[in-house]
Parts: structure tokens; C-alpha cells; sequence
């Protein structure tokens, strides 16, 4: 495929993603305010899990976004971007869903980071098999 097509599905997802992380980092911001706790989270659970949901969603969105973006611009806004992109976002909300509950494991966050890793390894397999063949 030799024309690049504006990657509408990718930045829909990313528009998603950068309101959750809004989200999640306004509930650390008021947990840090409760705690009246600058750095660190003192000990607190709650303010531990608001950190840790506000950073899995970076450590994770950014480079899948990039990611879609690039199969996007190549494929074009096909089903299996969709699946791919959609997927992520509702893994990524599940997710931060799952660390609201408590610190133990539960569905929500292990059917949130499956679903992750399954769209991290369909876009990446997908990109390694455009770039090879």
C-alpha cells in the first residue's frame, strides 16, 4: 500500500486515553491533597493504587499509540485497527478499574492487562510482518 490515510481510529483512541489519564491524574492530585503527601504516597493504599493506575496507563498508552498509528497510516482505518484500538482502550479502562477495587488481584485488572498484551503483541506482530514481507 503506497498512499498514507489519516489515522482517525488512532486518534480517537488516543483522544480516550488522554482524557483517562486526565482523570486518573486529577484522583491523584485529590488523593495527594487528603494526605496532604507531596511525594511518594506515605503509606497510604489509596494514593499508592491512584499512582499506580495514573502510571501503568503511561508506561502503556504511549507506545501502542504510536503503534496503531503507524499500521493505521499504512492499513488505513480497517476492522482490525478498530479491534485493535478499541480493545486497548477498554483494557486500559478496565484496568484502572481494577486497581480502584483494592491492591489484590481481581478480573477487571487481569482481563485489563490480558487484553494489553494481546493488542501489544497483534499490533507488534503486525507491524514486524509489514516491515518483512
Amino acid at each position: 500500500m503506497d498512499s498514507l490515510h489519516m489515522p482517525v481510529i488512532s486518534i480517537l483512541c488516543a483522544g480516550i486515553l488522554i482524557i483517562l489519564h486526565t482523570v486518573l491524574l486529577i484522583l491523584v492530585i485529590r488523593k495527594r491533597l487528603q494526605h496532604d503527601q507531596g511525594i511518594g504516597d506515605g503509606g497510604h493504599i489509596d494514593l499508592e493504587l491512584a499512582i499506580r493506575r495514573h502510571c501503568n496507563l503511561i508506561e502503556n498508552a504511549p507506545m501502542f499509540i504510536i503503534a496503531l498509528s503507524l499500521l493505521e497510516l499504512y492499513l488505513g482505518a480497517t476492522m482490525v485497527v478498530s479491534i485493535l484500538g478499541y480493545a486497548f482502550v477498554l483494557g486500559r479502562i478496565l484496568h484502572a478499574l481494577g486497581l480502584s477495587k483494592n491492591d489484590k488481584p481481581n478480573a477487571p485488572r487481569f482481563i485489563g492487562a490480558s487484553i494489553t498484551m494481546l493488542c501489544n503483541f497483534g499490533v507488534g506482530g503486525f507491524l514486524c510482518y509489514i516491515a518483512l514481507v
